[in-house]
């Protein structure tokens, strides 16, 4: 929520390119790893008009282009998730991967053997980033996506209801996948232009009790070009 706007008024980024969510259920994570992220922009208002198209505001999160000289290996574990990322260069590339699993899922009955509801998160993401490092253009390669899902149940031996129809479980499900292409190229001292085509698919998926299901996919496509030009200090 940004300045008593709604969420869905407000924008976020990745690179420019805009996605439907920046954390997973329940906001203990965000859905690009921590490692990946070299700056986040936070713009309540007054914002440029390439972002647009939003009445609140805009979160633009934008992935690091520094890669170490030797290759290095993270991995974290903890009672939510767990997940690793490498990060290093393969000859004239710079590379970073990196992927996150959940498994409270798994847990919750463990801890709550006696109760008459349960609710279930289950989370993954991924991201695959491949920078060229050298030459006069700058190539980036980035692809990445997350998924979000929540069943909520009651155990066999508790009635949920007097409706039979009303019986069974209530499982959401939230997909986002993206990739994109990035060439940046310096024309003169005072000028560049910057091409983003960016490709992806995002996933609705609601399911009660087996009985009805509604699945909603929407194909995206965009096309970004900028020509940044500094005619003066002014």
């Amino acid at each position: 929520i940004i300045r008593g706007a709604n969420p869905e008024d407000s924008a976020v980024y990745v690179d420019g390119i805009r996605i439907p969510l920046i954390y997973h259920i329940g906001g203990y994570v965000s859905v690009i790893n921590a490692d990946l992220v070299d700056s986040v922009d936070y713009l309540p208002g007054s914002y440029g008009v390439h972002y647009g198209r939003s009445l609140g505001g805009v979160v633009d999160v934008k992935t690091k282009r520094d890669f170490p000289e030797e290759g290095r290996i993270s991995w974290s574990s903890d009672i939510i998730d767990s997940g690793g990322v490498f990060q290093g260069r393969v000859g004239k590339y710079g590379v970073a991967a990196a992927a996150r699993r959940s498994y409270i899922d798994l847990l919750i009955p463990y801890f709550t053997p006696n109760a008459r509801f349960v609710v279930k998160p289950q989370w993954y993401d991924y991201q695959l980033k491949i920078d060229r490092l050298e030459g006069r253009d700058k190539l980036s390669f980035f692809i990445f996506g997350f998924q979000d899902k929540l069943l909520t149940s009651t155990p066999d031996d508790v009635a949920q209801g007097t409706d039979p129809d009303t019986q069974g479980d209530i499982n959401t499900l939230y997909s986002t996948h993206r990739f994109y292409f990035l060439w940046e190229r310096k024309l003169t001292e005072k000028s560049h232009f910057r091409f983003t085509p960016s490709f992806g698919n995002d996933i609705i998926s609601l399911d009660i009790a087996g009985g009805l299901r509604l699945n909603q996919r929407q194909p995206t496509a965009e096309i970004r070009f900028e020509h940044i030009w500094t005619p003066s200090k002014r």
